[in-house]
């Protein structure tokens, strides 16, 4: 091996080092609760569900502007746990969110532009940014169960959302994820 092949082998080696340098350590941590609560959405039977919005006009979603509200309802029975006994629905970061508003976007194949769908809570009107534990603990609103029957309800809502641009007609689709959260 040349001098030179042996100097570019170590600054190699060098550099390689340098670029896996740590700037620090993040921890992380949780609890796993004994709670636990049968979901259903509206009048299903399922945790699943399909919410329709209402068909709305361009005019009538402005920019910047919402519209086209609809609630949804979790119906939650069978609620155990010795811990916590105030229940919230957590929606979960995922590939249907925008990270910057927390809002979902639109994944319809005949889209309509420039829209999103804004989650919120219909006790408060609060907005939910899904996927933020922080702000859906300090604004969404928790129901509190007894221990027989161990039934509450969570009321949600979901709307258009133009978020500065002009939007453009065509379909509106998303989805979310959702776990419950105690506390």
């Amino acid at each position: 091996m040349s001098k030179k092949s042996l100097l570019l082998a170590a600054l190699f080696v060098g550099a390689t080092q340098t670029a896996n340098a740590s700037d620090g350590t993040i921890s992380f941590t949780g609890n796993i609760l004994d709670n636990t609560c049968t979901v259903t959405i509206g009048s299903g039977a399922s945790a699943d569900a399909t919410v329709t919005l209402p068909d709305i006009s361009l005019q009538a979603l402005g920019t910047g502007n919402t519209g086209g509200a609809i609630g949804f309802v979790m119906n939650l029975s069978s609620c155990t746990g010795t811990t916590k006994n105030s229940v919230a629905a957590f929606f979960e970061d995922g590939p249907n969110v925008d990270y910057s508003t927390g809002r979902l976007v639109n994944t319809a194949t005949t889209d309509a532009s420039n829209v999103e769908l804004e989650l919120f809570d219909m006790n408060s009107d609060k907005v939910i940014k899904v996927g933020d534990l922080a702000s859906q603990i300090a604004d969404n609103h928790f129901a509190t169960y007894a221990a027989s029957p161990g039934t509450a309800t969570l009321r949600y809502g979901v709307r258009y959302h133009a978020p500065g641009v002009t939007v453009t007609k065509g379909a509106v689709t998303s989805s979310v994820t959702y776990s419950l959260m105690y506390k």
